[in-house]
């Protein structure tokens, strides 16, 4: 019987924990394991997913050394590690990037996400790290983009386009599609790399964004000349089969009438 560990219980950890129980079911022995108390029942895990870093800013003093002992210890004890960092750790000037892309420390958050890589990779060479984009549901929290939109809009509250949102653009990527592709590389014998980042490979402008949500409107079609290629899915998401469907699908499916309800 498999032994799946999931680090966190926040946004991505909770969703992960569900797939994993709903799709393996009585196959598996899979644990939640909890940032704050740091108890876990199960000492060998055949799989761990990293999913203890908060979805923006950082954990206190306390959470941290606690998230920093149970990582060591969970290294030591698992067959295979994938750790969930971020895809905001490139220089956001490039518009085309690739995993050996240039780092840049903008923030403490992405000074934290590119320390906790460097020191898995010394504990462990065959750690694997997953950058992702902007993940989101209907229930992303407050403190991310999709989420700030939804609380926003569900608490009748302006939602401001400045003139930097003209020509920002973000990568949006469902939580679903995200969990289906980690499931992928639970289930794949051999990875030859450490490094992935999961995208959709396309960047949506931010004013056209917000436009949407502040009148709550369908995409029937979204503007794609406001598309820009930015975060190539690497060949072997591809051999994944990864094929995250596009913003304005789950948009429409899930958003739209969690926006009107």
């Amino acid at each position: 019987m498999l032994n799946i560990c999931i680090l966190g219980r926040g946004f991505i950890g909770a969703r992960l924990y569900k797939f994993f129980l709903d799709r393996l079911g009585n196959k598996a022995n899979i644990e939640s394991v909890s940032v704050r108390n740091g108890s876990y029942l199960i000492r060998q895990y055949d799989i761990v997913i990293d999913a203890g870093d908060r979805s923006y800013g950082l954990h206190n003093d306390k959470d941290k050394h606690m998230i920093k002992a149970i990582r060591q210890e969970l290294l030591k004890n698992s067959k295979r590690y994938i750790y969930l960092s971020s895809i905001q750790v490139y220089n956001q000037k490039s518009k085309v990037i690739f995993e050996d892309s240039n780092l840049e420390v903008r923030n403490e958050y992405i000074e934290n996400k590119i320390r906790i890589e460097q020191e898995l990779l010394k504990s462990r060479n065959d750690v694997i790290i997953l950058r992702l984009s902007n993940i989101w549901s209907e229930e992303s929290p407050i403190g991310t983009f999709i989420g700030d939109q939804i609380n926003k809009v569900k608490n009748d509250k302006p939602i401001i386009i400045s003139n930097e949102d003209e020509t920002s653009y973000i990568d949006l990527v469902y939580i679903d599609d995200v969990v289906k592709l980690i499931e992928r590389f639970r289930a794949k014998d051999k990875i030859n790399s450490n490094l992935f980042n999961i995208s959709s490979g396309f960047a949506y402008n931010i004013a056209e964004l917000k436009s949407y949500f502040s009148n709550k409107l369908e995409l029937k079609s979204f503007p794609y000349q406001n598309i820009v290629v930015k975060y190539p899915p690497l060949s072997l998401i591809k051999e994944l089969a990864y094929c995250p469907k596009t913003f304005s699908y789950h948009y429409n499916k899930v958003l739209h009438p969690f926006l009107n309800q």
